[in-house]
């Protein structure tokens, strides 16, 4: 049997390209690329992220990744990322852009006016891009928030906040 992974907006990954967005596009010329090319790292990206957070990182390969997204290039996932970990890499950055993207409108509207900024609207600004990203996808929200506590985990331990055993 099959498994199709679902995009967010209910697409299934095996269908056709979805059609180019603005996001897409302003990716593309940010990163000076072509929207094509840009929607096809997008979809790689979102392919993987699904499909890692259903069977684990080690258990997905890049040809597995590679033929849920629809690629009959044998070499497009090396071609946009280069490699497994650089593809983790470009699905965290791209969650971490959005939520960044996020937390500097909450800023902005937290500041704005002339009275003085609200503690709880600050702190609001600063959490909440963070939990609404892990309840967009709800397929893929244990994986991210796991790679985020990992992360904060692994931080703590390289800078010393753990306290050692003797």
């Amino acid at each position: 049997m099959k498994t199709h992974y679902i995009l967010p907006s209910g697409n299934a990954y095996h269908q056709a390209m979805p059609s180019q967005s603005d996001r897409t596009r302003e990716e593309a010329r940010k990163r000076g690329r072509n929207s094509s090319g840009e929607a096809t790292r997008l979809k790689l990206i979102a392919v993987a992220e699904a499909m890692f957070a259903d069977r684990g990182i080690a258990a997905v390969s890049l040809n597995e990744i590679r033929l849920a997204a629809g690629q009959s290039n044998a070499a497009v996932v090396n071609y946009h990322f280069g490699s497994k970990d650089d593809l983790i890499k470009a699905i965290l950055e791209d969650r971490l852009v959005r939520i960044d993207e996020d937390r500097g409108r909450l800023l902005e509207q937290a500041v704005s006016g002339d009275h003085p900024a609200e503690l709880r609207r600050l702190l609001a600004a600063l959490i909440l891009p963070q939990v609404s990203s892990a309840e967009r996808g709800s397929d893929t929200s244990n994986w991210w928030l796991t790679c985020c506590f990992t992360d904060m985990a692994n931080q703590a331990g390289t800078h010393g906040f753990w306290p050692t055993r003797r």
